[in-house]
């Protein structure tokens, strides 16, 4: 799954995962940046095959 750092018309959250890194459904991949911003949290468990500055690709195990 492809999920986009930036989710409206604020600025793009700022990732807090890296390539290789496993995650759950739930937790927080992507913090607020700055102004008019939101978290972003991963829908399904699986490991970070890529970080890029508009998006974090997960692909489930």
């Amino acid at each position: 799954v492809r999920i986009l750092l930036s989710q409206h018309i604020g600025a793009p959250a700022v990732p807090v995962v890296r390539q290789g890194d496993r995650v759950s459904a739930g937790i927080m991949i992507a913090q607020p940046g700055n102004g008019l911003s939101v978290a972003i949290h991963a829908s399904i468990d699986g490991m970070v095959t890529q970080v890029t500055d508009k998006y974090i690709r997960i692909t489930q195990n």
